[in-house]
């Protein structure tokens, strides 16, 4: 059995993520639904899910897709940014 480790919580979608970009719908008990991943690359990008993101979910779904990822300027500005618009310290 595969281990998913802890998933990232996409909850404007009711989705968790892998650091890989594999996204499971989450079930009514809080459960993911492994069964039917999907991977970011092959979701439409304007489609409904994506236009359903919040602005705090486009930014962790950025640090699985964007190159610049290790860039430590840009993921400081969106942590802060993120931050921001959840009322999250760190």
């Amino acid at each position: 059995m595969k281990n998913f480790g802890n998933l990232i919580n996409l909850e404007s979608v009711s989705t968790g993520m892998t650091n890989d970009g594999m996204t499971y719908p989450m079930l009514k008990d809080g459960g993911y639904d492994y069964g039917n991943g999907i991977h970011l690359d092959d979701i439409e990008r304007n489609g409904d899910w994506m236009q359903a993101l919040s602005e705090a979910d486009k930014i962790r779904i950025s640090w699985v897709m964007d190159d610049s990822k290790s860039d430590r300027a840009k993921r400081a500005a969106d942590t802060r940014k993120l931050n921001q618009l959840t009322g999250e310290v760190n």
